[in-house]
Parts: C-alpha cells; sequence; structure tokens
C-alpha cells in the first residue's frame, strides 16, 4: 500500500504500522468515520479482526485529510469503508513449508431479490512458524458477520468480528530472546455506520459508534510464569457524527464531533507476587472539529480547528489547514498543516517488567506537520508524486536505554522534528506490464537516549521498485524489492542496510461445470531475499516464507 509500512515481528502474527517514519504508536485504522484506538499499547493498533474484502481499497491519509476521514491518530490513519455486497462465496487453503497453514471461509449475497439487505459471514484460520525462533509458532482464528443495507441516498453497515491470536512472543518488545515468552490476544469488535448522502454533489451525513473489547495475557518466560506475567482488559467506545455540508455557492462545511471511553482492568504476577499490573483506570476524549471550505473549478481552501477535551488534562485547540491548487487536468499541488494530540498508552505510563519500566508522570504528545504535495498524470500513462514535510513533535515518548542500563524505559525526549520527501513514479508498459518507483528520505533532530527502541530507530532512507503484470483476467504477477538504511542507534546489532523483498503470483486453474466461478493458485513470497537485517533493533528477523494458496469460488 502507497505510503504504509509494514513492520512484522516473527512471520507476521504480531505486526507494527508505520506512516512517513512515524513508530507504531502514531498510526492506526479508521473504519467507517471512526478511528480505532488501542489504549493499552499502540502495537495492537495494526489489528482488525475482519478481511479486507468487506472494504474499499484501504488508503493511508495525513494532514487534514486525515481527519476528514476520522478523529485521527498521530501522523496518519489506514482509512477504510465499507464495499458494496456482492455476490460472492470463496474457500481458501494455503500450505507452506514448517507446517504453515491457513484456511478461509467468505460468503456474501443478497438477503433476498431485490432487497436491499445483503449479508457478509467469514471465518478463518492461520498457523505460522515464528520464523525468527522456532518458540514464535502461533495460530490465529477468527470470525463475524457484516450486515448492509443500500439505498439510493442511504448506506447502512453492521459488523461484528471476533478474533484469537496465541503466539510466542521470544524477543518482541525489547525483551532478550532468552526468555521464551508468549502472548494470547482477543478481539471483538462490534461497529456501526450509517450515511445519507444530500442532495448537492459529495455531501453527506453519517453517523457510527463502536465498541470493542480486547484482551491480552504475556508472559515473560513460559519456563517459570511466576517471573512475569501481566492479563490486560480493555474497553473502548466510541461515537461520532460527521458529514460535509453544502453552504452557499462554493462554500461548504466539514464536521465532526466525536466521543471516545478507554477503559482498562489489569493484573499480574511479578517475582512470584500478585500485581495490579497495568491497573485499573478509564479516560474520556470529546472533539469537536469544524473545517469550513471554499471550492472553485482550480482552487480548494480548508482552515478550521478542531478542539479536544482530555480527561484529567487540559484541552487541547487544534489547527487545520490545506490550499490545493489544480493547473490542468490531472495536476494538483497542495500545502497542508495539521495539529494532533496523542495520551500515552496505559503501558507507556503504568509498565513495569524485567526488561521495560513506564513512567506514570508523562504528558500528552502533541504533533504539529506541514507537507507540501504534487500530484501529477502525465500523458495518461504516467503517474508521479512529490511531497516534502516537516513534523514537530512535543513531548515525545521513546522507550529508550541509557547507557549501562539494563531495561528500556519509557521517557520524555522532548521536542523532536522530523523533515522528509517522499518521491514516487509510476507509469503503464506496453503487454499489460506495470513499474512503480520510490524513494524516501528522512532526517530527524531531538535528544536521543544511548539506545532507542523506536522514535530515533528509523530508515534514513529507502528506495523502492515493483513490476505488475496482468495479461488477463485471473493471472497476476507482483514483484517488490526496496533497499534501506537505518539511523545510526547503538541497540542495533549488526548492518543499518537491507533489503525487503516480496514476490505474489496468481494462476488461474481449470474447472469443472461444477465450479463455474473458477479456482485460483496463488503463491506468496516474503522476505524473498532472505534479508537478515533487523526490523527492530536487537530482535532477530524471520527469513524467507513461502505459501501457496488453492482459492476455489462458486
Amino acid at each position: 500500500m502507497d505510503g504504509l509500512e509494514w513492520l512484522s515481528q516473527g512471520m507476521g502474527l504480531q505486526a507494527d504500522m508505520s506512516v512517513r517514519g512515524s513508530d507504531f504508536r502514531g498510526v492506526g485504522v479508521a473504519l467507517g468515520g471512526l478511528a480505532l484506538r488501542q489504549p493499552q499499547t499502540e502495537h495492537f493498533q495494526s489489528e482488525l479482526p475482519a478481511p479486507m474484502e468487506l472494504f474499499l481499497p484501504a488508503e493511508v491519509v495525513t494532514g487534514p485529510d486525515q481527519r476528514l476521514a476520522s478523529a485521527g491518530h498521530l501522523v496518519g490513519s489506514v482509512s477504510l469503508d465499507f464495499a458494496p455486497v456482492r455476490r460472492t462465496r470463496r474457500f481458501a487453503l494455503g500450505l507452506g513449508e514448517e507446517g504453515n497453514n491457513r484456511q478461509s471461509l467468505f460468503l456474501s449475497a443478497a438477503v433476498g431479490a431485490g432487497d436491499p439487505w445483503a449479508y457478509s459471514a467469514f471465518a478463518w484460520h492461520e498457523s505460522l512458524a515464528g520464523g525468527d525462533h522456532g518458540h514464535n509458532r502461533g495460530d490465529r482464528a477468527g470470525g463475524g458477520l457484516h450486515l448492509q443495507r443500500r439505498t439510493g441516498t442511504d448506506s447502512l453497515d453492521a459488523l461484528a468480528a471476533y478474533q484469537e491470536k496465541a503466539f510466542g512472543a521470544r524477543g518482541f518488545y525489547g525483551a532478550s530472546a532468552s526468555w521464551p515468552a508468549s502472548e494470547r490476544t482477543e478481539d471483538a469488535l462490534l461497529l456501526f455506520s450509517w450515511r445519507h448522502d444530500l442532495a448537492a454533489p459529495d455531501t453527506f451525513l453519517r453517523l457510527a459508534a463502536a465498541t470493542r473489547r480486547f484482551g491480552d495475557d504475556y508472559v515473560l518466560d513460559d519456563r517459570l510464569p511466576s517471573l512475569y506475567r501481566n492479563l490486560h482488559r480493555t474497553l473502548v467506545s466510541s461515537v461520532a457524527g460527521d458529514g460535509r455540508l453544502g453552504l452557499d455557492g462554493p462554500l461548504f462545511l466539514n464536521w465532526r464531533l466525536a466521543a471516545e471511553d478507554e477503559r482498562i482492568a489489569s493484573h499480574g504476577v511479578y517475582n512470584q507476587a500478585a500485581t495490579e499490573g497495568l491497573g485499573r483506570h478509564d479516560r474520556q476524549r470529546l472533539s469537536l472539529m469544524l473545517l469550513p471550505e471554499c471550492t472553485s473549478p482550480r482552487w480548494t481552501f480548508m482552515a478550521g480547528a478542531d478542539a479536544v477535551l482530555l480527561d484529567a488534562a487540559a484541552a487541547e485547540l487544534l489547527t487545520l489547514g490545506s490550499a490545493e491548487y489544480r493547473p490542468h487536468p490531472g495536476h494538483a499541488l497542495r500545502l497542508g498543516y495539521a495539529e494532533a494530540v496523542r495520551q500515552p498508552s496505559f503501558t507507556e505510563l503504568d509498565y513495569e517488567s524485567p526488561s521495560s519500566l513506564g513512567d506514570r508522570g508523562l504528558d500528552n504528545e502533541t504533533a504539529a506537520e506541514m507537507d507540501i504535495e504534487m500530484r501529477s498524470r502525465w500523458s495518461g500513462t504516467v503517474r508521479t508524486r512529490v511531497a516534502l514535510f516537516r513534523r514537530i513533535t512535543r513531548n515525545t515518548v521513546d522507550w529508550g536505554r541509557p547507557r549501562g542500563g539494563e531495561r528500556w524505559l519509557a521517557a520524555d525526549v522532548g521536542t523532536v522534528i522530523t523533515e522528509g520527501f517522499e518521491l514516487t513514479a509510476e507509469t503503464d508498459l506496453p503487454h499489460h506490464w506495470t513499474i512503480a518507483a520510490f524513494y524516501r528520505h528522512l532526517a530527524r533532530d531531538g535528544r536521543s537516549p544511548h539506545a532507542s527502541r523506536y522514535v530515533f530507530d528509523f530508515q534514513q532512507h529507502r528506495a523502492g521498485l515493483e513490476l505488475a503484470w496482468q495479461p488477463r483476467s485471473g493471472w497476476a504477477l507482483r514483484l517488490h524489492a526496496a533497499p534501506y538504511r537505518f539511523a545510526r542507534n547503538p541497540a542495533r546489532g549488526g548492518g543499518r542496510g537491507g533489503v525487503d523483498s516480496s514476490l505474489n503470483l496468481t494462476i488461474p486453474l481449470p474447472v469443472t461445470h461444477r465450479a463455474p466461478g473458477g479456482a485460483l493458485l496463488r503463491i506468496r513470497a516474503t522476505n524473498l531475499l532472505d534479508e537478515g537485517t533487523q526490523v527492530f533493533p536487537g530482535q532477530k528477523r524471520a527469513g524467507r516464507h513461502v505459501m501457496a494458496e488453492l482459492i476455489l469460488n462458486w
């Protein structure tokens, strides 16, 4: 996905997201107008217990665009909206080396002929070897139901989804690989979204609500569970109303009113003694965004603010604005500015283990980012994007290890300035080929601890080249390679440079009249070059992973 980096731990049962060089805490998922947060630790903000078949193509949004999609995260969001339900019956079976396997079932259809109601039902199971340590084998299983009602002006979606994971976490989160850690999570999501399109083009009203219960059971050493164990239960409830209203002629009003409630109940064991873990806490967040817009055939201006009220903290007034100029069809130059605020996770505030220690005195983290972006389409076959950005975060939280220290400490490292630029180019070639290239450079200035786990461990340079071929329906080939080089960090072992690489190949198979929908063979390979450079400092990387998947449609 353009603009998103997937930072996998082990074979991928646990992973972080990054946008524009952010660490995992700056990125989350936005769905149906809601920002889905995880107050225990944002390591789980990449989780969504629902298949991508339910949604329109995902989009990475930053700046003011992020706030149009939802209440937003500190740096960016992966924005999702429900796709219209189409009749689908699909079963997939995947097999790989080391006993890796995956099974999934997806069914969707209208309730009745001509009925505006439709449904999707889904279930899956996946078992993967760790790839980094033999201990880190894991299983994931889940399922759910999606109901949808669509008429000429209204769209209603209701989702109930559940997922369980159990995996080895040896070497994860900065803990020493000498401890055979394990983790089990449970994720239950209920979400409702209703959108009503108004008479003027691109104007609408939307209401959304969600409640999500997440459980996390972490054991630092499976050989001695009473050394350190934590059991957390978070409950996050949110409701939002937003829309785009036509005022007079070229004037519009983008608005959002959102309320969120976060609760955690935790307990554990440390050195064979019962503890409160992360404790029992609740906190609330209320925000009101008003973003007036003036648009014409060549210009669009937006300027406004988001007032955020935080429980037991000072209110924040966050400024938002953008100006876009379209000199010719297919070309757009945009200048954007956005401010955001993030409350520290309960892990950063209250964590205490043999390897890490939180800090109850941390303040809310704020960010202000300005960017300028030029998107162009040349001769209909060449597409380019150039973006420059500068982000300032204050009260920045990082997990650092002072010189000679044994534990990672959650600390306020003050003001951090991130500057960078991104270049992307894509062109269509003869014979159904597409080639895309990418380059990003980052520079970061701030007060770094002697060894940094996240903020000051970043890729200074990252390039990418992707080849895609789709000669006819059912056939597809995608080959991706992305060389990179990390900044200097005393915590990082081995080399600073490496290459991310992957291969996806889909081949249609002959079918009989009993399976008129067709059958596909899909081959996926990650870390194709068997690169060993650490994705996270001090953490062993998983090797090459290949899986073949048979997909049956009927």
